[in-house]
């Protein structure tokens, strides 16, 4: 996951933000679930460095199709709101928001609209993490 992530400027031209998020979702309800035989700690490691790759080929994501574009967008807030939901510590559950702060800072308003339904889970699911937090640790860049 970290060299997909470093590495997402150099390998845009072999790799699509559409293959990428394929490949995110297929992983991610293994982990999610607690299936595949990972130890809590390295599921937390693994559903954070998911968490990560996302904005990280954000910026390559246009495919040029406006109806594609909206699925993966829609796509990709569900993997990051399923990702904070079945988080396997608070570190992965911030990652998640982290990286779905990120998104929203970089979307289009069309964007936006689409993630409008997770909104009451998001929250729900901010909600039940923030508590845990100590010190500085759910400080979140808001606008």
């Amino acid at each position: 996951y970290c060299a997909l992530g470093l590495c997402a400027s150099e390998l845009q031209s072999h790799l699509s933000f559409r293959q990428v998020l394929s490949a995110a979702a297929a992983e991610a309800p293994p982990l999610c679930r607690g299936e595949g035989g990972y130890p809590p700690p390295l599921r937390a490691v693994l559903q954070a460095r998911l968490c990560w790759l996302l904005p990280s080929w954000w910026a390559f994501g246009s495919s040029g199709d406006e109806a594609d574009d909206a699925a993966a967008t829609l796509e990709a807030f569900t993997l990051l709101a399923a990702l904070l939901d079945a988080a396997a510590d608070v570190s992965a559950a911030l990652h998640a928001a982290h990286a779905l702060c990120s998104l929203l800072r970089h979307s289009a308003l069309s964007d936006l609209a689409a993630m409008s339904p997770l909104v009451p889970r998001l929250s729900a699911g901010l909600a039940a993490r923030l508590p845990l937090c100590r010190g500085d640790e759910a400080q979140l860049w808001l606008p």
